[in-house]
């Protein structure tokens, strides 16, 4: 790898994050992306909102009956907010939840995966009394966010130049190396 070639990755990565660094307008995510609960247990999830100017959104959440479904139809976010919803679904299995966001000039839709086990089949492989299975468990462990973000990009650039580096050592080593005749 040349001057150029190396200066290039460089520059590429810087711009990478600059570009990652500006805040859009309105920044919604919902974690985790799969619940994993018992029949009859409550599982809390979490929808992550930021915006650069104050504002009221509102929220719905469908796919399973209202019954199960607790959360704030209506939320007032100046900067960040981590809004907190919970299921407690009374019957086992495979549902999706569609969330809506919608606010003046925004509207954000996502879905999750809701994987509800009968209480006998739950004393098989998860975490007791916590209405996780190890599945559920886990994927909030991965959850990327808001909180996050700036964590993840100054880890990415940091992986990228290191390994940039890497291949501009490795480079140069192999052309100083003179040709072996057989």
């Amino acid at each position: 790898m040349n001057n150029t070639a190396f200066i290039g990755l460089i520059l590429f990565f810087i711009f990478v994050l600059a570009t990652a660094a500006e805040s859009a307008d309105t920044w919604v995510r919902v974690a985790p992306g799969f619940l994993n609960t018992v029949q009859c247990q409550s599982m809390m999830g979490k929808i992550y909102i930021e915006n650069s100017a104050a504002g009221t959104y509102s929220l719905a959440i469908t796919g399973v009956p209202e019954e199960w479904l607790e959360y704030p139809e209506e939320v007032f976010v100046e900067g960040k907010k981590t809004v907190t919803y919970v299921v407690s679904p009374s019957d086992p299995g495979t549902y999706r939840l569609y969330f809506t966001v919608e606010g003046d000039d925004f509207d954000f839709e996502d879905n999750v995966k809701l994987w509800v086990s009968s209480k006998e089949t739950s004393e098989l492989g998860s975490d007791e009394g916590s209405g996780t299975g190890m599945v559920g468990g886990l994927t909030g462990m991965f959850t990327f966010n808001a909180e996050n973000q700036t964590l993840f990009i100054y880890a990415l650039v940091a992986m990228g130049a290191a390994l940039a580096v890497l291949l501009g050592h490795t480079m140069l080593k192999h052309e100083d190396e003179p040709e072996r005749a057989y």
